[in-house]
C-alpha cells in the first residue's frame, strides 16, 4: 500500500522537496540475485522518473540493508547519493553511497523533532548502539 499517492508526490516536488528512489518491493537488496537487484533498483527509478518527469537523485536502502554489491547497482543506476536507516550526522568526505539519515515520519510528533534535531540526539543515538538495543549496519 503505498504511503502517497501519484498527486501527492508531485505536489512533494512542486513545493521543492526532492522525491528518492526505494525498490519496486522493499527486498532486502543484499539477498537479491544479481537480477533481482537491478529490477529492483533501476526498475524503480524509472517507474519514479516517468511518473514524476524529473530525475531522481537519491535513493534509501529498503530498511537500511546494503553492501559493497548493492552500493555499486544503486551508484550503476545513476544516483548520486544513497541513505543508510542509521541516524548520525553526515561529515565532511563521507561515502555518499552510505550516508545516515535523522528519522522523521508520520508517528514523529512535533516534541521527537525538537528532540532529534538537539545536541542529545546522537549521544543518546550512541548510547543506545552501545548498550545493543538499536542495531548498525
Amino acid at each position: 500500500l503505498p504511503v502517497m499517492t501519484w498527486d501527492q508526490l508531485n505536489e512533494w516536488r512542486q513545493a521543492g522537496m526532492d522525491v528518492g528512489g526505494h525498490t519496486l518491493t522493499h527486498a532486502d537488496l543484499t539477498q537479491c540475485s544479481d537480477r533481482d537487484l537491478e529490477r529492483e533498483v533501476v526498475d524503480s527509478k524509472k517507474e519514479l522518473e516517468d511518473r514524476l518527469g524529473t530525475p531522481l537523485r537519491y535513493f534509501a536502502y529498503p530498511k537500511g540493508r546494503w553492501d559493497a554489491r548493492v552500493r555499486e547497482a544503486v551508484a550503476k543506476a545513476g544516483y548520486q547519493a544513497a541513505v543508510t536507516v542509521f541516524p548520525e550526522p553526515v561529515k565532511p568526505g563521507a561515502d555518499p553511497f552510505s550516508l545516515g539519515r535523522l528519522p522523521m515520519d508520520r508517528k514523529s510528533g512535533q516534541g521527537r523533532h525538537g528532540f532529534v534535531l538537539s545536541r542529545w540526539y546522537f549521544p543518546y543515538v550512541r548510547a543506545k548502539v552501545f548498550l545493543g538495543r538499536m542495531p548498525r549496519d
